[in-house]
């Protein structure tokens, strides 16, 4: 049978093509160390290869859940043992002014500071942050959830003059009584302040120099401008831990079917809000400092079990915080374990047999010399049937 010139030619070149190809595709594996560098190379393989990358990234995420929600559960029981410990020594406190017979107007003053002292630190305590957000404040984690004791003056609104409050500060925290005041002006230069709490007077005729600092019971506020005579200022004050934070529950996916609850909010850790018989510890130093500056007795004996109750209530989320750092040390465990059977799925489906890639090369190129030397014999054949 005669074969004719352009079958040869076209076969030859078919059979040169598929051989650059095959050699080609081994001298990639070996390059890249992969079995599969294309789609067309193997299309089952490719889908399985990214549902496999997929699952990875998945368990690197829920590992990085984990690690945040350690670390969370961690800062939260460090601070829950300080709040603990310092409401530990405001009973001790209490406790010792409890007696009588050797608590002196003195002593109480002296714990009463420590008291007001004490109200600050938990405010620090709760305003607790991992990096930029506010662990206790919920959802609202941008801002401080608790608000130190600070003071507020409002200007009279039937006020005629021009004075504009420019500056109000709490300057001596243990100075600060909770009361309430009134700055009222006798005239442009002079005023009297009157505790309207307790009905007394602070100050009365004290002269008034525009943008000078009034300075009482531990405030101090500046008023610029020319009051008239008849005007008013009205002052009050905000005891340390008012809660300006949410109710926000933050949960972080742990697993495939796990949302961990990671965070706790002040308004229950430090106010008692939604658990029974909930103590506001807040409250209940505001008690004590009250109790102190009057000698009190009786609520000072009540504040001793009330404190009691709230010490418990720290004790009980800390306990919580403890159960959820367990859970999340399992989760972790188990996630590694899943998250390294897929990475050896990965490199099962993915990498090459150095070996075998080696072999598959020599294959290859053996091959396409074949096909070399194969078609320049065809082709010279040709040529001479030609001339002939």
């Amino acid at each position: 049978m005669r074969i004719s010139t352009d079958y040869l030619y076209s076969s030859s070149i078919r059979y040169m093509q598929q051989s650059v190809s095959n050699l080609t595709s081994a001298q990639e594996v070996m390059s890249t160390e992969q079995k599969v560098n294309h789609l067309s190379d193997d299309p089952v393989a490719v889908g399985r290869i990214l549902d496999t990358s997929k699952s990875i990234s998945q368990y690197d995420q829920y590992l990085t859940n984990i690690s945040t929600g350690s670390t969370m559960s961690s800062l939260y029981d460090d601070s829950m043992d300080s709040a603990i410990e310092q409401l530990t020594s405001a009973k001790s406190l209490l406790l010792a002014e409890s007696n009588s017979a050797s608590s002196t107007e003195t002593t109480r003053e002296t714990a009463r500071v420590q008291i007001v002292s004490i109200a600050s630190q938990l405010v620090t305590l709760g305003n607790l942050q991992y990096g930029d957000k506010y662990l206790y404040g919920g959802y609202n984690d941008s801002a401080a959830p608790f608000l130190d004791l600070y003071s507020t003056v409002t200007a009279g609104a039937a006020n005629t003059g021009t004075g504009v409050v420019s500056y109000n500060e709490i300057s001596d925290q243990s100075a600060v009584t909770n009361d309430a005041y009134t700055v009222t002006f006798t005239s442009a230069s002079t005023y009297d302040i009157t505790n309207t709490t307790a009905g007394t007077t602070v100050s009365s005729g004290a002269t008034y120099t525009d943008g000078e600092d009034i300075v009482f019971d531990g405030i101090t506020l500046r008023i610029t401008g020319t009051p008239d005579a008849g005007d008013t200022y009205d002052v009050t004050t905000t005891p340390a831990g008012s809660y300006v934070g949410d109710a926000g529950i933050i949960q972080l996916a742990i697993d495939n079917n796990t949302l961990q609850t990671v965070n706790f909010t002040g308004s229950t850790v430090f106010q008692g809000v939604g658990l029974t018989d909930g103590q506001n510890v807040f409250t209940l130093l505001q008690q004590a400092n009250e109790a102190l500056r009057t000698d009190d007795q009786t609520t000072i004996s009540t504040l001793l079990d009330s404190l009691d109750s709230a010490i418990q209530q720290i004790s009980n989320q800390q306990a919580i915080a403890g159960t959820r750092e367990t859970a999340l040390t399992s989760a972790e465990d188990r996630v590694t374990t899943l998250q390294t059977s897929m990475q050896s799925l990965l490199s099962d489906l993915k990498d090459a047999d150095t070996v075998e890639a080696t072999t598959e090369l020599t294959k290859q190129e053996t091959a396409y010399q074949a096909v070399l030397t194969a078609t320049s014999k065809s082709i010279n054949l040709s040529l001479f049937d030609f001339l002939s």
